[in-house]
Order: C-alpha cells, then sequence, then structure tokens
C-alpha cells in the first residue's frame, strides 16, 4: 500500500487504509488531511515565481501538465502561490494516462482554451531535455523547443 500511496495516492486508497487497518473516521477526512500535508511540503523559489510573473505580464498563458492526481497538484499550486499565475492544470489522474502521453498536453491546451500547436515551448521538472515527457513531446510537435525547470521541490525551503 505504501508503494502505491507513493505512486499516486487518491480518496480511493484512504477508504483501503481504513477498511486494512479497522481505521475510525472518514476516508474523505484522511484525505483532506493528507493533501494539506502534501501542499505543506513544498515551495517554489521566488526566483521561479518571479519569472512566471514575468511571462504572465508579457501575455504569456501558462499551463502546467502534470503527472498524479488533481486534488494534490491544485493543493500544491494553492500552497505555493502558482495558481495566481498559471491558466490551469492537467493532470495524469484526470483522463487516466501516464506523464509522457501525448493526450496529456492535449488535455492542457483544451483547458486554457487553445489548441496544442506547432512551435511551442514545453518546460518540466525532467532532469533532462531528453526525458521520455519530453522525447514525446517533441515527436509529436518537432517544432516544440524544451527546457528543463528547476526550483519546485517537495521540501520546505531553506532556513
Amino acid at each position: 500500500m505504501r508503494n502505491e500511496l507513493a505512486e499516486s495516492a487518491d480518496c480511493a486508497d484512504f477508504e483501503h487504509l481504513l477498511a486494512t487497518f479497522q481505521g475510525k473516521g472518514s476516508a474523505g477526512h484522511l484525505w483532506r488531511a493528507y493533501l494539506d500535508h502534501m501542499a505543506a511540503a513544498v515551495h517554489c523559489r521566488p526566483a521561479v515565481l518571479d519569472s512566471l510573473t514575468r511571462l504572465k505580464e508579457a501575455g504569456w498563458s501558462i499551463g502546467v501538465a502534470t503527472d498524479g492526481a488533481s486534488d494534490i497538484r491544485h493543493a500544491k499550486a494553492r500552497a505555493t502561490g502558482l495558481n495566481e499565475l498559471i491558466d490551469g492544470i492537467a493532470a495524469c489522474g484526470d483522463i487516466d494516462v501516464r506523464s509522457q502521453d501525448v493526450r496529456l498536453f492535449e488535455l492542457a491546451a483544451a483547458r486554457y482554451g487553445t489548441q496544442s500547436t506547432p512551435g511551442g515551448w514545453m518546460t518540466g521538472t525532467t532532469r533532462s531535455p531528453t526525458s521520455p515527457a519530453v522525447r514525446r513531446q517533441v515527436a509529436h510537435d518537432p517544432g516544440a523547443r524544451a527546457c528543463p525547470a528547476r526550483g519546485f521541490r517537495d521540501s520546505a525551503p531553506p532556513g
């Protein structure tokens, strides 16, 4: 069960935990507490927020295509202040695909009222511009430009 939660948790996992360990309370309450703890564990560096602010001020649309459950991603965006700077989030859990699937990028574009057009930019927390997610998106859009992003960590900000 621990591996399942680490991979991608949702409220149903907490129903399973309560049943397995004869726990008390509601799965919904545990799920909300989990979301709060996950959101409290992240931060976004000021330089990243400043850069996104400049992009928004310059008229860029900013969407997030990410792995995992939508609830967790939205909670993290609110906790870090990203929700004020992005136009929306498309999470793999929304359509039951993996993060490398081009359909995630298509969902993201549709949610932002646009289409995935040739020659766009893609950035991410990937460590390499040759990661599977980047390779698949560039294969889908040979004109796409990609760069890795740094600055979003699953830990508290330094001292």
